[in-house]
Protein backbone atom coordinates (compact mmCIF):
# COMPACT_ATOMS: atom_id res chain seq x y z
CA UNK A 1 0.00 0.00 0.00
CA UNK A 2 2.09 3.22 -1.39
CA UNK A 3 -1.00 5.20 -0.88
CA UNK A 4 -1.92 7.30 1.64
CA UNK A 5 -5.69 8.79 0.91
CA UNK A 6 -7.50 5.58 1.86
CA UNK A 7 -6.70 3.31 5.02
CA UNK A 8 -6.91 -0.09 3.80
CA UNK A 9 -6.29 -4.11 5.17
CA UNK A 10 -3.66 -5.11 3.03
CA UNK A 11 -3.82 -8.14 5.52
CA UNK A 12 -7.54 -8.63 4.01
CA UNK A 13 -6.53 -7.44 0.22
CA UNK A 14 -3.62 -10.28 0.62
CA UNK A 15 -5.81 -12.76 1.09
CA UNK A 16 -8.36 -11.96 -1.80
CA UNK A 17 -5.56 -11.75 -4.05
CA UNK A 18 -3.75 -15.06 -2.72
CA UNK A 19 -7.10 -16.59 -3.48
CA UNK A 20 -7.25 -15.30 -6.65
CA UNK A 21 -4.18 -16.88 -7.46
CA UNK A 22 -5.13 -20.14 -6.20
CA UNK A 23 -8.61 -19.97 -8.05
CA UNK A 24 -6.47 -19.67 -11.51
CA UNK A 25 -3.96 -22.06 -10.34
CA UNK A 26 -1.00 -19.46 -10.33
CA UNK A 27 -0.38 -19.87 -6.66
CA UNK A 28 3.44 -20.79 -7.38
CA UNK A 29 3.79 -17.32 -9.39
CA UNK A 30 4.82 -13.83 -7.42
CA UNK A 31 2.58 -11.36 -7.98
CA UNK A 32 3.18 -7.50 -7.48
CA UNK A 33 -0.07 -5.49 -6.23
CA UNK A 34 0.35 -1.87 -5.46
CA UNK A 35 -2.04 0.88 -4.43
CA UNK A 36 -0.69 3.95 -5.40
CA UNK A 37 -2.37 7.47 -5.22
CA UNK A 38 -3.86 9.29 -8.39
CA UNK A 39 -0.85 10.96 -9.14
CA UNK A 40 1.42 8.16 -9.79
CA UNK A 41 -1.38 6.40 -11.94
CA UNK A 42 -1.51 9.27 -14.12
CA UNK A 43 1.74 9.19 -14.71
CA UNK A 44 1.90 5.55 -15.49
CA UNK A 45 -1.54 6.03 -17.32
CA UNK A 46 0.55 8.62 -19.54
CA UNK A 47 3.44 6.92 -19.91
CA UNK A 48 2.60 3.61 -20.63
CA UNK A 49 -0.96 4.43 -22.72
CA UNK A 50 -0.42 7.77 -23.62
CA UNK A 51 -3.45 8.79 -21.46
CA UNK A 52 -3.22 12.17 -19.02
CA UNK A 53 -5.69 10.69 -16.82
CA UNK A 54 -5.82 8.67 -13.30
CA UNK A 55 -7.46 5.06 -13.84
CA UNK A 56 -8.18 2.54 -11.66
CA UNK A 57 -5.85 -0.14 -12.78
CA UNK A 58 -2.73 -0.99 -14.58
CA UNK A 59 -1.26 -4.11 -15.39
CA UNK A 60 2.16 -5.12 -16.51
CA UNK A 61 3.11 -8.55 -17.39
CA UNK A 62 6.20 -10.48 -16.43
CA UNK A 63 5.11 -12.47 -19.79
CA UNK A 64 3.88 -10.08 -22.52
CA UNK A 65 2.02 -11.29 -25.55
CA UNK A 66 1.14 -14.79 -23.87
CA UNK A 67 -0.83 -17.02 -26.61
CA UNK A 68 -3.40 -18.35 -26.09
CA UNK A 69 -4.47 -16.07 -23.12
CA UNK A 70 -4.94 -17.84 -19.86
CA UNK A 71 -2.16 -20.68 -20.47
CA UNK A 72 0.07 -20.18 -17.28
CA UNK A 73 4.12 -19.69 -18.23
CA UNK A 74 6.24 -23.02 -17.78
CA UNK A 75 9.22 -20.87 -15.93
CA UNK A 76 12.80 -22.98 -16.24
CA UNK A 77 14.23 -20.50 -13.71
CA UNK A 78 12.49 -20.18 -9.80
CA UNK A 79 13.32 -16.60 -10.31
CA UNK A 80 11.16 -16.56 -13.24
CA UNK A 81 7.89 -17.78 -11.31
CA UNK A 82 6.03 -14.16 -11.82
CA UNK A 83 3.32 -12.88 -12.89
CA UNK A 84 3.94 -9.33 -13.28
CA UNK A 85 2.39 -6.18 -11.90
CA UNK A 86 -0.80 -4.98 -10.87
CA UNK A 87 -0.97 -0.99 -9.87
CA UNK A 88 -4.27 0.02 -8.48
CA UNK A 89 -5.62 4.00 -8.25
CA UNK A 90 -6.51 3.66 -4.83
CA UNK A 91 -8.17 7.18 -4.81
CA UNK A 92 -9.93 6.64 -8.55
CA UNK A 93 -11.75 2.76 -7.16
CA UNK A 94 -12.75 4.44 -3.71
CA UNK A 95 -14.52 7.32 -5.91
CA UNK A 96 -16.31 4.21 -8.07
CA UNK A 97 -17.13 2.71 -5.09
CA UNK A 98 -18.97 5.73 -3.90
CA UNK A 99 -20.49 6.15 -6.86
CA UNK A 100 -21.90 2.45 -7.01
CA UNK A 101 -22.38 2.10 -3.10
CA UNK A 102 -19.89 -0.46 -3.19
CA UNK A 103 -17.29 -1.81 -0.60
CA UNK A 104 -13.58 -0.95 -1.28
CA UNK A 105 -12.39 -4.64 -1.04
CA UNK A 106 -15.01 -6.07 -3.20
CA UNK A 107 -13.76 -3.43 -6.11
CA UNK A 108 -10.52 -4.75 -4.78
CA UNK A 109 -11.27 -8.48 -5.60
CA UNK A 110 -13.18 -7.76 -9.21
CA UNK A 111 -10.17 -5.29 -10.27
CA UNK A 112 -7.46 -8.00 -9.15
CA UNK A 113 -9.22 -10.41 -11.31
CA UNK A 114 -9.19 -7.94 -14.24
CA UNK A 115 -5.50 -7.84 -13.62
CA UNK A 116 -4.69 -11.22 -13.26
CA UNK A 117 -6.69 -12.08 -16.34
CA UNK A 118 -4.50 -9.35 -18.45
CA UNK A 119 -1.24 -11.11 -16.50
CA UNK A 120 -2.30 -14.30 -17.80
CA UNK A 121 -2.67 -12.74 -21.49
CA UNK A 122 -5.92 -11.57 -21.86
CA UNK A 123 -6.96 -8.42 -23.69
CA UNK A 124 -9.83 -5.92 -24.77
CA UNK A 125 -8.86 -4.74 -28.03
CA UNK A 126 -11.97 -6.19 -29.92
CA UNK A 127 -15.10 -7.03 -28.95
CA UNK A 128 -14.23 -10.81 -29.58
CA UNK A 129 -11.05 -10.53 -27.14
CA UNK A 130 -13.44 -8.37 -24.72
CA UNK A 131 -15.76 -11.08 -24.54
CA UNK A 132 -13.19 -13.81 -23.94
CA UNK A 133 -11.59 -11.77 -21.20
CA UNK A 134 -15.22 -10.99 -20.01
CA UNK A 135 -16.15 -14.34 -20.11
CA UNK A 136 -12.84 -15.56 -17.69
CA UNK A 137 -13.30 -12.81 -15.61
CA UNK A 138 -17.31 -14.35 -14.75
CA UNK A 139 -15.46 -17.95 -14.73
CA UNK A 140 -12.74 -16.97 -11.71
CA UNK A 141 -15.55 -14.53 -9.66
CA UNK A 142 -17.74 -17.09 -9.78
CA UNK A 143 -15.42 -19.54 -8.27
CA UNK A 144 -14.58 -16.70 -6.08
CA UNK A 145 -18.60 -15.58 -4.82
CA UNK A 146 -18.50 -19.85 -4.09
CA UNK A 147 -15.49 -19.53 -1.59
CA UNK A 148 -16.55 -16.41 -0.16
CA UNK A 149 -20.26 -16.20 0.19
CA UNK A 150 -19.89 -12.66 -2.30
CA UNK A 151 -22.29 -11.72 -4.96
CA UNK A 152 -19.03 -10.27 -7.51
CA UNK A 153 -19.29 -9.51 -11.14
CA UNK A 154 -17.08 -8.32 -13.59
CA UNK A 155 -17.35 -4.45 -13.99
CA UNK A 156 -19.70 -4.64 -16.96
CA UNK A 157 -19.72 -2.87 -20.36
CA UNK A 158 -17.31 -2.02 -23.08
CA UNK A 159 -16.97 1.63 -22.25
CA UNK A 160 -15.97 0.43 -19.25
CA UNK A 161 -13.80 -2.33 -20.75
CA UNK A 162 -11.75 0.22 -22.75
CA UNK A 163 -10.98 2.46 -19.19
CA UNK A 164 -8.84 -0.46 -18.20
CA UNK A 165 -5.39 -0.84 -19.22
CA UNK A 166 -3.49 -3.03 -21.13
Amino acid sequence: NLQTVCKLNVTRGRKDIDLLRTLIEAEKFNLGFLCVDDETMRFLNKRFRKQDKPTDILSFPFYPGMTPPGVLPQPERPEDYNLGDIYVGIPYVASTCQERDMEIYDALAILATHGLCHLLGYTHDTEATWRQMFNKELKILHKYNQMTGASLKPFTGVEHSEEQSE
